[in-house]
């Protein structure tokens, strides 16, 4: 069994929780901080909703250079809009684990 094989449920799993929670929050509540210096809710779900896209670039990109990235992060609109930008990001780094031979585990390893 490959590398990606065995990844592939776990992601799956985590992926299944991480919608579950993004669909409960509410539009009403995307202010919330429990603390001044916290992150507001909306702004931390958008982040954690573009998180499953960044995969893609984790696993297809040989070398990260954040400075040279055009990351815009997402402005909360709803819980809908979240799950969305979670499911197309999913889908993507679904498929790119899924191809990824298990040489290209061992890359970059020193």
């Amino acid at each position: 069994m490959s590398i990606s094989d065995l990844l592939v449920p776990e992601f799956d799993a985590e992926m299944k929780k991480t919608r579950t929670m993004l669909e409960r929050i509410p539009a009403e509540k995307s202010g919330f901080a429990p603390h001044p210096k916290s992150t507001p809710l909306g702004k931390l779900a958008s982040h954690v909703a573009q998180l499953a896209g960044f995969g893609v670039s984790i696993l297809t990109t040989p070398e990260l250079d954040f400075s040279k990235g055009s990351y815009k992060p997402l402005p909360f609109e709803s819980a809908m809009q979240l799950v969305r930008v979670l499911d197309e990001g999913t889908v993507k780094v679904r498929n790119a684990l899924s191809e990824l031979p298990d040489e290209a585990w061992q890359q970059n390893w020193k």
